[in-house]
Order: structure tokens, then sequence, then C-alpha cells
């Protein structure tokens, strides 16, 4: 914690004497403040785990006279133990609240996984005495193949290392297969009960991440630790394919898809957590700068997790309570708070979402389809109510534009969908008009054909009377063709955070790939692989905008810039990309 405490005490003494005739008596008076103190705060983390492995739990060992230390144990009700991990073995990940020790505390320390295992750590952070926003920082990771089998050795172009090389040692720096093979879930476990409830939000991350990699627990785009209590996460993984998951959904973990390649495999990391004070803090992000290496990045864009239907779309079915046979119908049938979840299938309407509502494409943006009619109001899907979720669908505006929020829509989540515009110019995947906040799109492919922008904040309104704030991209892949005079991203608001995107566009002209008008946007972990014209470019002059840490498309680029820009620390090497 920073702090600076500037302090000007003055003491200003005035003295009056009143003379009463010739006794010398005066008239007074004293008020006197004793103790003026300063106290620095203080934030405190500490952390506490408890580890469940295919179905036991890792408990400490409580009885009288019992030998101290934390053992499998079978949960309540379970008469039958697991095969693996052995029922009262030793184990060590669980733990109770404290100051982690880097050497020992381990979430994870297995030796012997095998396709189909799976387990779940319930983590719970404790900060004291400050709100706090926290991240988690995943550093030093190896996934290494540490020597070949004879089944690896078979697999061939599936383990390339060990492909007719029985045997052989490799160990560390070697390209392993676990980590590609796991498969994890993270929530935030709102009661701690280590189940992904309804209403808790979660990620599905498959494969583990194989460069260093940072998540977001807490930062300013929502709510922080409080400086008492706990908040909880759940974090389970499996050692193939979980096929089922989600918000009340129990996970069922598949290791059919885990081969031979795996065998004798390790992955391991570093799991950092950090905090820093939230007061005083406004704009904090998580994502810290990373030089020739970092996350993988762009748009993976994947089915959203199971939902439980308040109102389900599907234009066989009959009309009834609950169930529509369109896309607008089913959103008249909800109330705000409410789940519209859309059946696989092509639905030729222009969609608007008026209500505070998840729109969900069930299936995903592969088989969810909405296209945009060209005779109807311009734009494929128009979002004019606050807090509004967009989930899992292709967005398709031919000869129109595909998305539209309306002026002054805040709290957007528009994530996991295919966002594409078609026969420009003057057609663009996502437009907004001014006074938009809190907005936020992550894990959407924008792609455009002879289009103006693919993606514009404040297309329509002037910024300077209606300026946008905190409106962000986050693992979006934009992939088109940019017209003289237009921009795959426009992004004309404030403290905006613009990472982790990789820029595919080809510029027809000199016109830039994406645009910043003011200062405290931050791009950050991108790569720039479209051909032509500059990458980044800040038209309003307010203030330098900072464009470090980026994938310019060569580690010694030239050209990439244009105005008020800093771009002084360059990744040496392009990021990973999905």
């Amino acid at each position: 914690m920073k702090k600076k405490i500037l302090i000007s005490l003055g003491v200003i003494v005035f003295a009056a004497a009143v003379i009463i005739g010739a006794t010398g008596a005066f008239f007074s008076d004293t008020e006197t403040s004793t103790g003026n103190t300063f106290t620095a705060g203080s934030i405190d983390l500490k952390v506490d785990s408890t580890q469940h492995y295919n179905g036991m739990i890792c408990e400490p060992n409580t009885g009288v006279g019992a030998v101290p230390g934390t053992y499998w144990w079978r949960h309540v009700g379970n008469n039958t133990p697991a095969t693996w991990p052995v029922e009262f073995s030793a184990c060590d990940g669980t733990w109770a609240l404290k100051d982690l020790v880097p050497t020992s505390d381990k979430f994870f320390n297995f030796t012997d996984v095998k396709p189909g295992d799976s387990g779940e750590n319930t983590i719970s952070l404790h900060v004291d005495n400050n709100t706090a926003y926290a991240c988690a920082d995943l550093t030093n990771i190896h996934n290494d193949d540490n020597s070949c089998t004879s089944p690896e050795a078979g697999v061939g172009a599936a383990d390339p290392e060990c492909s007719g090389t029985p045997g052989a040692l490799l160990g560390a720096n070697s390209k392993g297969e676990l980590g590609q093979g796991l498969d994890f879930l993270i929530w935030n476990d709102t009661n701690g009960n280590n189940i992904w409830d309804q209403g808790e939000v979660g990620t599905h991350s498959k494969g583990a991440p194989l460069t260093n990699q940072t998540y977001t627990l807490a930062d300013s785009t929502g709510a922080p630790i409080p400086a008492t209590g706990n908040s909880y996460l759940g974090l389970a993984w499996c050692a193939g394919t979980f096929t089922s998951f989600g918000p009340a959904v129990a996970p069922v973990c598949d290791g059919t898809a885990m081969g031979n390649e795996a065998q004798t495999d390790s992955y391991k990391a570093d799991i950092g957590l950090r905090v820093v004070q939230a007061r005083n803090n406004a704009g904090f992000k998580c994502t810290p700068p990373v030089v020739g290496n970092g996350p993988t990045i762009g748009a993976l864009v994947v089915v959203p997790p199971a939902a439980t239907c308040d109102v389900t779309v599907n234009p066989a079915a009959a009309i009834t309570a609950g169930h529509a046979q369109t896309i607008n119908g089913g959103i008249a049938d909800a109330t705000t708070g409410q789940t519209v979840c859309v059946v696989p299938g092509t639905y030729p309407e222009d969609v608007v979402i008026n209500k505070s509502i998840t729109l969900d494409g069930t299936a995903g943006a592969a088989t969810t389809i909405i296209n945009g009619q060209t005779t109807g109001q311009g734009v494929a899907v128009k979002i004019t109510a606050a807090n509004v979720t967009l989930e899992g669908f292709s967005i398709n505006g031919a000869g129109i534009s595909a998305l539209f929020l309306d002026f002054g829509v805040t709290g957007a989540n528009v994530h996991d969908n295919h966002i594409k515009s078609a026969t420009g110019p003057g057609t663009t995947g996502l437009v907004t008009e001014g006074d938009q906040n809190n907005d936020t799109f992550t894990n959407n492919q924008f792609t455009g054909v002879n289009a103006d922008q693919i993606a514009y904040v404040n297309g329509d309104v002037s910024l300077a009377t209606h300026p946008s704030n905190n409106v962000d991209f986050i693992h979006n892949t934009f992939d088109g063709t940019i017209v003289a005079g237009g921009e795959a991203l426009g992004n004309e608001s404030t403290n905006s955070n613009i990472t982790q995107n990789v820029f595919k566009s080809t510029i027809t002209s000199t016109y830039a790939i994406a645009e910043t008008f003011k200062a405290d946007t931050i791009f950050s972990q991108n790569n720039f692989d479209g051909a032509g014209g500059v990458k980044v470019k800040n038209s309003a002059g307010s203030g330098t905008v900072n464009a470090q840490n980026n994938w310019w498309g060569a580690a010694a680029p030239s050209g990439n810039i244009a105005g008020l820009v800093d771009d002084s620390l360059k990744a040496l090497v392009a990021f990973l990309e999905n």
C-alpha cells in the first residue's frame, strides 16, 4: 500500500487584553485537542484451502490421540471410498486460514494422475482490514515430457518428442502433453459449499495455460473483497474433458480424450495471489505487463455453460407459457433477470433486447444463428436495456450492421459470439452510441468484409458531450478487410482495457487497426497480425496512450503508431493465439 500524507499544522495564537480599571485582570479561555494521530491502515491476505479428489476429501485428523496431519477421508454418506487416492493416506492440499509458505503449501500436488481423475479445491481469501482487489498470477509454468514409454512412442504425431524413441529421458523444458489434456472450471463459490450454484459466476478453460497468465478475482469493474469475512473460489479439474458443468449442473469428467501421449508427463506452475487496496484505487485492473511471454490471446469462442432457462425459444414447439417460436417472442415473455434460451437453428429476424436479461444460444455460435433483415431496423441485434448478457450466437449483418448498443446502455456482457458484418462500406460488426459504461466484450470473433468499422464505441454520438467509460475488449479476434476511413476497433472511451486481442484485419488504406482518443485507455498484450496501415492511432491527442507490451508483427517494427502513443516497451515474440 502506497500512501502519501501531507500535513499542514498551523498554530495561530490570538491574545487580547482588556484592561478594567487598574486591576490588571484579563478575560481568557483555553480549548485543547490532544492525541492527534495518523495511523497507517494495513492489508493482510490470508488463504485457506479444502481439497477434494475423486470423491474423497482431504481433512485434518482430529480424533483423540490422532496422529497430526491431513488425510483422505470419505465424504459423509459415501459408503464406497475411491480406489484412488487411498483412504486414510496423507494429503497436503487442505489447510486453515494462514499466510502461505511458498515451498510447502501446494493447492495441487498429485504424482499419479490417470485419465478420468477429477478434483476440486475450495479456496478462501480473507483480507484484513481494508477492502481490496485481488488477482491470481500463474507463472513459472512447466509442461514437461519426462520420459518416453513404449506406449508414448507408439502414438506418432500425438507425441512428436517421443515418436519412435522408447526409453528416452527428456525432462525439463521438453514439450509435454499433460497440460493440454487437463480441463478446468473456476467460479466464485459464494457460499463456500464446493458446488457451482445457480447465480454464481464461473468460467471454463480447456487445457492448462502454457504461458504466464493472470486471472481477475476482483477488480474495479466489480465489487472488491470485503474487509471482513471470506471470499471463496471453486477450482475444479479433470484429466480429460468436462462433459457436464455449469451453474446447478454437476461436473462430469470424461477421461477418454486423454491418451498415452500424456504418460509420465508433468505440469507444474506457481500460483500467486495478490491484493491491493480498493480505496483511492479507481480503475485498477489485474493484467500486468508481460514482454515476450504471456497469456494465450484472441477469441476462443465456446459454447456457454448450460443455463437454467426461464423461457425457451423453439420454432418447432407450440407456443405455451415459457415457450416461444421467435427470439423476440421469447424476450417478450421474459422478465428482468431471467434467461431466454434459444435452441439451435437459423432465426431470420431483427432482435431487440429491451430488458435486463440473458439471451443464451444454447448450442453456441456454430449452430445458433441470427440473420438480420435488410428491410428491418438496419441492425441484426439491438440492445436497449442495461445489464444484458448476450452469449453463444452467430450474428449476421449482411448489408446491415450486426450488433448495436443504444445510447446510455450500461453493464452489457457480450461474450462467445461470432459477430459478422458484410457488403459494406457502412456496415459494422458492432456500433455503440454515447454514454456507455461498464460494458465488456470477451471471446468474440468480429468479422468484417469491406466494413468501415468492425467494432466501434461511441460511433454516432459526440465523445465531447456524451463520453463512455470502462468499455473493455478482452480476448477477442478482429478479422476482416477495412476500407479507407475505417478501423477494426475504434474506441472513444475513457478508462478502457484493450488487452489480449488478436487484430488480423487487412487495411486497404493508411488507417488504424485500433484507434483511441483517451490517454487512460490501455492497449496491452495484443497481437497485431494484420497487413497495412497504422496499428494504433491516437487522433485526439489528449495525452499519451499506453500501448506497451504488444506484438507488432516484428521484434523491431516501424510505422505501427500515430499520434501520442507510447510503444516503447515491445513484446519480443508473438503471443500464443487461440
